[in-house]
């Protein structure tokens, strides 16, 4: 591998800011709606590990 030569950095831009953000609120069906797939994600991973852990046990 060689060695850099010059600031790598000098060509990246900044990324914009909003000077004035918006804060918005989730409704009651957005809410339930990522409850529920917060849920069956974490069911998943849940799942995942199990299977994980019985198959490094064979």
């Amino acid at each position: 591998m060689g060695i850099f030569k010059g600031d790598t950095l000098r060509n990246l831009k900044q990324f914009k800011v909003d000077r004035s953000p918006k804060v918005r609120y989730l409704s009651l069906e957005e809410e339930t709606l990522l409850r529920q797939a917060l849920l069956e994600r974490e069911k998943q991973l849940k799942q995942e590990r199990i299977s994980a852990n019985e198959w490094r046990k064979t």
